[in-house]
């Protein structure tokens, strides 16, 4: 019973099915196939036409996860079946972008009909990209040793195409990804990594090569449960470094907390607001929102 309170040095996030709603792999591969896009574009593809709030599995306690990892200094990767690996990245900084611009009630004021004096709509405007930029550093900040182990296993020294995987029902499983992961970090021990995945058969296969495993879902059920493997306190000093960097000093979010959590689960939302760069509410009340 030690090991379930010993705390994982990497959290292995597979990211079709687990970080998303849909297989973003096999939505650019059939985008592809009817020309929509090409492998140069298709991130901005994606981009355009695919991600979103509802793309993402649980963005919120997602969001707040990540950061407790960060918080606790447990290093994080992606480890994914993919061809279209260059959409990972920018997925994670939406997850966490779109979590605290929510938390600090920030809207940008161009995205929106406004009418009113043109200068109160261009100080609000100025007062968003200053928020928009305190956070993004944050983000920065989380993300700046985030690992990709992306691609398909090899066999027989061949890559292993994903209808192969399928078709021939070719055994498949995350070990040469996690052994990426490891040679990386520097770690030897396959126990100290924890791989999140929504294939049982991965997940299977994992922990019968030592690996700490969490089974994902779409109820986001595995979010508390790595919650619990990381041993969150009730109270960790979350992201106190970047907020001092950026002054950012008190913490008071004006959304609702999330339910799906265990209470003593401390949220991100807790210590990120800060009233000095939020809206002026006396300048906002004076616009007229138009329908």
């Amino acid at each position: 019973m030690l090991e379930s309170f010993s705390k994982p040095s990497i959290v292995c996030w597979d990211f079709d099915l687990t970080i998303t709603r849909k297989h973003v792999h096999n939505l650019l591969w059939d985008a592809l196939g009817q020309q929509k896009c090409t492998r140069e574009n298709y991130l901005s593809y994606y981009q355009e036409h695919y991600l979103n709030e509802s793309l993402i599995n649980h963005l919120d306690e997602l969001a707040e996860t990540i950061m407790n990892l960060h918080s606790q200094g447990i290093q994080q990767a992606a480890v994914s079946f993919t061809n279209f690996s260059k959409v990972i990245l920018p997925s994670f900084r939406f997850i966490l972008k779109t979590y605290m611009m929510k938390g600090l009630g920030a809207k940008d004021p161009m995205a929106h009909s406004f009418c009113g004096d043109e200068q109160i709509i261009e100080s609000l405007q100025a007062e968003y990209k200053e928020t928009e930029a305190r956070v993004e550093a944050i983000v920065d900040e989380i993300l700046q040793d985030f690992y990709i182990a992306p691609g398909f296993p090899t066999h027989e020294g061949a890559p292993r195409e994903f209808a192969l995987i399928y078709e021939r029902k070719m055994e498949a499983c995350k070990s040469q990804h996690l052994n990426m992961v490891k040679s990386h970090f520097g770690i030897h021990d396959n126990s100290a990594l924890l791989l999140v995945d929504d294939c049982s058969d991965n997940i299977v296969q994992a922990a019968a090569e030592g690996y700490r495993v969490c089974l994902a879902d779409l109820k986001g059920g595995h979010l508390k449960r790595i919650a619990q493997m990381c041993v969150f306190t009730s109270e960790p000093a979350l992201l106190q470094s970047s907020l001092e960097k950026l002054s950012i000093e008190e913490a008071r979010f004006p959304m609702p907390l999330s339910r799906s959590f265990d209470p003593n689960f401390k949220r991100t939302r807790d210590c990120l607001a800060n009233p000095n760069i939020e809206f002026n509410k006396d300048r906002e009340s004076k616009l007229k929102r138009t329908v």
